[in-house]
């Protein structure tokens, strides 16, 4: 009798010990998962990548997030997200059923990630809610070389928005042209650009690139890369970032020689 109460206070013990280890476990990878951030837009993941946080992105890199459909795999991304950074221009069907508390938008500009300074709120953001991230020494160096370094350029944008984020460099947009399907440009765009008296023509595609080459305005075309779609791969932010800078530096350059 004895050795069966043993027995049976054994087999409780051994199931306390598991039902609790396994609570335990339960919890961990909760809260794991409720720590999450999800970025929609692949611009703000690289940017989580850079801050050194582990976190997700919703719209493929490869796809134009202007023109993309959410899939019912999307929504359940970012309901499993604790939080989730949009970028609000491009993002307001995607995130219309995200509860308020959990969206982190770090930019009141459009294309916002374009500017340097953006990874820096987004940062503070992350800190303010217990989340662990740090701006490489590199990258603040970048803000502190390119902030307001271009005054007085002068540049034509094909696509719409980029202006307040130009603006952060120093660069003043003249006009911005919205491209034909983003990257085919109208007989009257082009028409324009060879008339333009715009230092710049910042162009956001290799098919803009192309075409404005192909009529002879090569000294005048900076392109830069916007990271909604990715044409580079296995890139960082910061080398990205350093890419479009230095280029538009370089043709900044040319300006100041044809101006002299």
């Amino acid at each position: 009798m004895k050795k069966q109460i043993s027995w049976i206070l054994i087999i409780i013990l051994t199931l306390i010990l598991v039902i609790g280890f396994g609570l335990y476990v339960l919890k961990h990878f909760s809260t794991t998962d409720k720590k999450e951030v999800t970025a929609t837009f692949y611009p703000y993941y690289l940017m989580l990548k850079e801050l050194g946080v582990n976190g997700s992105v919703v719209i493929d890199p490869y796809a134009n997030p202007h023109t993309y459909t959410p899939k019912v795999s999307d929504y359940a991304k970012l309901e499993n997200a604790k939080y989730v950074i949009v970028d609000g221009y491009i993002d307001s069907e995607l995130i219309k059923n995200v509860a308020k508390e959990k969206i982190l938008d770090p930019t009141p500009y459009r294309h916002g990630w374009f500017r340097l300074d953006t990874i820096f709120v987004l940062e503070q953001m992350l800190k303010e809610r217990g989340i662990n991230a740090n701006i490489p020494k590199e990258l603040e160096e970048l803000n502190q070389e390119y902030k307001s370094k271009f005054d007085n350029i002068t540049a034509v944008t094909l696509h719409k928005g980029l202006e307040d984020a130009l603006a952060y460099y120093g660069i003043k947009v003249i006009r911005a042209l919205v491209a034909h399907d983003e990257d085919v440009l109208s007989i009257n765009d082009i028409n324009y650009l060879k008339n333009t008296n715009a230092c710049l023509i910042i162009a956001t595609s290799p098919a803009q690139v192309d075409m404005l080459k192909k009529y002879g305005m090569d000294d005048k075309v900076v392109y830069i890369h916007l990271m909604g779609r990715k044409y580079e791969e296995n890139e960082s932010y910061l080398e990205i970032m350093k890419k479009n800078l230095k280029a538009i530096e370089n043709a900044s350059k040319r300006c100041n020689r044809r101006n002299r």
